[in-house]
């Protein structure tokens, strides 16, 4: 021992003393990456719908099918896509 190191085992080198050291490293790593990719792939689809401005969705809270014409020209002149005018010209094409 001539390099002034004491040859004690264990000691200063590796993950330390524990049993379960290197398979506990293991789990939390491989946890680490699997919520960095969890919480990047929520974003992006966030950032998507923001952009959008649709939901990513596929179930909606009301089937179309279920929506009449008249129903959705009331909620196009609610949003304010259409006029007063062409809210009255198409509602009288309705009928």
């Amino acid at each position: 021992m001539g390099n002034g190191m004491m040859g004690y085992a264990g000691q200063g080198y590796g993950y330390g003393s524990s049993l379960f050291g290197g398979f506990s490293h293991s789990v939390f790593s491989l946890l680490y990456w699997v919520l960095l990719l969890a919480g990047l792939y929520f974003l992006v689809r966030w950032l998507i719908e923001a952009v959008s401005g649709k939901s990513a969705c596929l179930v909606s809270a009301t089937p179309v099918a279920s929506i009449s014409a008249l129903e959705i020209l009331k909620q196009r002149y609610a949003r304010g896509e259409i006029s007063r005018e062409e809210f009255e010209r198409i509602k009288q094409e309705l009928a």
